[in-house]
């Protein structure tokens, strides 16, 4: 095979993966592990920004995604067990989202550290607040 050539699988044209690199790749961005995991809303996405900025300005990692609840499955699960602690950005739209509560559920059964950060007052937040939150 020439130098611009690769190897094609038998099934079609796909091309065929050495154990190699198959092996090599590193983990996706989301399971390696971090300081901490910010959960939010996407309509508090500039708050979270801030303070991602601001705690990794101190040297601390964090992991943060504005499509977390688009990701692949397993992959937020993967994110939440991998981190030492995870902050979750309470608003009326954080305490409404399914996948905030599932993420939150997942932290709190596998004893990951919660340090909830509310971006309202509690007399306001607590009407949206359910239970499991």
């Amino acid at each position: 095979m020439g130098a611009n050539s690769s190897r094609k699988s038998r099934r079609g044209n796909e091309p065929v993966q050495s154990p190699q690199t198959a092996d090599t790749r590193p983990p996706p961005e989301a399971v390696r592990p971090k300081d901490v995991m910010l959960c939010f809303s996407s309509s508090d996405s500039a708050f979270a920004d801030f303070l991602k900025g601001s705690l990794e300005r101190s040297g601390i990692s964090v992991w943060a995604d504005h499509a977390m609840d688009r990701a692949p499955p397993g992959i937020a699960g993967k994110a939440v067990m991998a981190t030492k602690v995870l902050i979750f950005v309470i608003s009326e739209e954080s305490a409404c989202n399914n996948f905030c509560e599932d993420t939150v559920s997942l932290a709190y059964i596998s004893n990951t550290p919660i340090l909830p950060v509310a971006l309202e007052n509690a007399d306001t937040l607590e009407a949206f607040l359910n239970a499991g939150l």
